[in-house]
């Protein structure tokens, strides 16, 4: 059934090579940008360093590609002379149904991009995300580790920034930015 379903959208067909997410072309959506059904959230791992994860769970009804979906951390430049470097130290899809977890770091092609601004400072970002062309369907997460060097790079004055609550809990984050197709569906960009 999910090959039919994904067959009646642009996306369908690598919804149908997605496995059981190929339904995501049932509404002919599959890269469409979401309404803003997306659950953003971020876990701080240090308050000396910008190291955090960050998990997107598609609360639907449609299905994103995983390549369309970007995410956005506002951090200011501490470094001074733009050698603020992100890193991805893991990456993950877990699929709801059937229950799969994906490595998106050595299968999806992970990627980050810094842009660097000098007025304000805190406005400075970095987007990441995969190129996976597989749809994200409902229930679905997606999370990825970052950190940022060099050792000057300090989080607690950075616009997307939460302190830490615990090692292990994901929090809600609306200073950070998810998109999709270049949409924002989750998140508020600093004033």
């Amino acid at each position: 059934m999910a090959g039919a379903a994904g067959a009646t959208g642009a996306a369908g067909a690598a919804g149908a090579a997605g496995g059981a997410a190929g339904a995501a072309g049932t509404a002919g959506a599959g890269g469409a940008a979401l309404p803003a059904h997306v659950i953003l959230e971020t876990m701080t791992t240090a308050t000396t360093a910008t190291s955090f994860a960050a998990r997107l769970t598609n609360v639907g009804p449609q299905s994103p590609l995983i390549s369309a979906i970007k995410l956005r951390y506002y951090f200011i430049d501490d470094s001074g002379d733009h050698t603020a470097t992100p890193a991805i130290m893991s990456a993950s899809w877990k699929i709801a149904s059937p229950p799969t977890t994906i490595n998106l770091a050595s299968n999806g092609g992970c990627t980050t991009a810094t842009t660097f601004t000098s007025t304000p400072t805190r406005n400075s970002y970095v987007d990441f995300g995969c190129a996976l062309t597989s749809p994200m369907a409902p229930g679905d997460t997606m999370t990825i580790a970052l950190t940022m060097g060099p050792a000057a790079q300090l989080p607690t004055n950075d616009y997307s920034y939460l302190p830490p609550i615990s090692s292990s809990q994901f929090v809600a984050n609306d200073h950070m930015l998810a998109t999709v197709n270049g949409v924002v569906v989750a998140g508020t960009p600093p004033p």
